[in-house]
C-alpha cells in the first residue's frame, strides 16, 4: 500500500527537487456567466421598498448579467424624472421564474428575499420568444421555469395591480395619509363633475366607478402591508 499523503506539504521541503513534490490540487474553476442583454419591461415587487411596488412599465427596461447578479435598468430618462429604480436580483437567491398572464413575461421568485419576491420582466411586445435566451440562461443555472394554472398567473396578476394603484402617491405607504391625499384627489374630481350638472346617469356611473377605486385601494394597502411584514 503506498504511503499515505495526509500531511504532506504542497510545497518542496529542504533538499527536495521540484518534480519531487507533490502537486498542488487544481482548484475548480469558477462557474462563468454568459453576456445576456435584452430590452424590455419591469414589473417591481409587491414587496420593494418603492412608491414603484406592485407598478409595471413596458418598453423601458433593459436587463442585464454582472457578477452573477440579473440587474433590470430603467432608461436614464426615466430614472431621473420618475426615480424609477434599478433592481438587482443575485442568481442565487432565484428558485423560480414563471409564466406570465399572457406568456411573455416572467416573474421571479425569491422566497428568501420578500423585497424582491414577485418582480417580473416583461418581453418588449408581444413576443414569448424574446425570452427564450432568458430562460435557457436561468435553467442553465439550476432554476426552475414553471408553467402556472391560468387562475395563479391572474391572481397574481391581479395581486400586483392592486399593490400598484394602492392610496397615495407623495404619501404613499405613510399609513393613514395616503388615503387622505386619495380622497382629496377623488372629492376634487366630484367638485368639477358636480359643476359641469352632468346627466343623472353619469353620476351614477362616477358614484360606481369611486366605490370600486375605494374598495380597490383599501385591497391594495392591505396586499402592502403584507408583503413588507414578510421581512
Amino acid at each position: 500500500m503506498p504511503p499515505s499523503s495526509v500531511g504532506r506539504e504542497p510545497f518542496p521541503r529542504a533538499g527536495q527537487r521540484l518534480n519531487d513534490a507533490p502537486e498542488r490540487p487544481a482548484e475548480p474553476a469558477p462557474r462563468s456567466v454568459r453576456p445576456l442583454s435584452i430590452f424590455g419591461g419591469i414589473g417591481y415587487a409587491p414587496g420593494y421598498p418603492s412608491r414603484w411596488a406592485g407598478r409595471s412599465s413596458g418598453g423601458t427596461t433593459r436587463l442585464t448579467v454582472d457578477d452573477h447578479t440579473i440587474v433590470l435598468t430603467p432608461l436614464a430618462v426615466l430614472r431621473k424624472a420618475l426615480r424609477l429604480p434599478v433592481v438587482r436580483i443575485p442568481l442565487d437567491e432565484i428558485e423560480t421564474a414563471s409564466e406570465g398572464p399572457f406568456g411573455w413575461s416572467l416573474r421571479f421568485g425569491t422566497p428568501g428575499d420578500p423585497k424582491l419576491d414577485g418582480t417580473r420582466f416583461y418581453a418588449f411586445g408581444p413576443d414569448s420568444v424574446a425570452l427564450r435566451p432568458l430562460i435557457e440562461f436561468l435553467r442553465s443555472h439550476g432554476v426552475t421555469i414553471e408553467t402556472p394554472p391560468a387562475s395563479r398567473r391572474w391572481t397574481l396578476s391581479l395581486r400586483d395591480g392592486a399593490v400598484g394603484r394602492r392610496p397615495g402617491w407623495i404619501f404613499r405607504d405613510r399609513g393613514h395619509l395616503g388615503f387622505v391625499e386619495a380622497f382629496i384627489a377623488l372629492g376634487v374630481a366630484a367638485l368639477i363633475l358636480y359643476f359641469r350638472s352632468p346627466p343623472r346617469l353619469v353620476v351614477v356611473a362616477y358614484g360606481v366607478i369611486a366605490a370600486l377605486i375605494v374598495v380597490r385601494w383599501i385591497v391594495g394597502h392591505r396586499l402592502r402591508r403584507r408583503a413588507t411584514r414578510r421581512d
